[in-house]
């Protein structure tokens, strides 16, 4: 995963349910990133908006 986002030094990270899957979230430095599967398509969304606002984002997705 590192080489993916980076260093992970210094990151949060926290993995949740969502929609019924895992989801992975990571914040560093201001940034969150949150990936999850559902159905074999893989979805990512990152932005400088608050963890909390992220994730809302993520459970609206359908």
């Amino acid at each position: 995963m590192s080489n993916f986002f980076g260093s992970l030094q210094n990151a949060q990270s926290m993995e949740f349910n969502l929609h019924g899957e895992t989801a992975t979230l990571i914040n560093k430095n201001g940034a969150t990133t949150i990936f999850w599967t559902h159905d074999d398509v893989l979805y990512h969304l990152y932005g400088t908006v608050s963890t909390d606002g992220l994730s809302k984002v993520a459970e609206n997705i359908e």
